[in-house]
């Protein structure tokens, strides 16, 4: 495991304990030592996201895509975060791209079907 990797987990620890602003600077800190870190930028979503801070959890999910694009999770967080703003095009988009990538995988499956059940209501 590499110095960035090692700052995204402890990230990660302090997170799950609630202290996201020391949280953050870990990811920050992931960043600068290897911006091709793309855990680091989809952690900073997944805080963000968690706050409700969802136009900003998309950027930063959108940066872990530029440098891993084959990568359903980010691809299934950056929908949910196009579900929340009311992006639905963009969601599905997300979720389909994500099932190309991995078709089991279940939360991609299970959003992209409630979105076509809320457009068959």
């Amino acid at each position: 495991m590499n110095l960035a990797s090692s700052m995204v987990e402890l990230g990660r620890l302090l997170a799950a304990k609630g202290r996201t602003s020391e949280a953050m600077k870990c990811f920050s800190r992931a960043i600068r030592i290897d911006p091709e870190c793309a855990s680091a930028y989809q952690a900073m979503g997944d805080v963000l996201y968690d706050s409700g801070s969802y136009w900003e959890a998309a950027s930063e999910y959108r940066d872990s895509l530029i440098v891993d694009p084959a990568n359903p999770d980010a691809l299934t967080a950056l929908g949910r975060c196009y579900l929340k703003i009311d992006e639905l095009a963009d969601a599905r988009a997300s979720f389909q791209r994500a099932l190309e990538l991995e078709p089991r995988h279940t939360e991609a499956q299970r959003e992209l079907a409630s979105i076509d059940r809320a457009k068959a209501a």
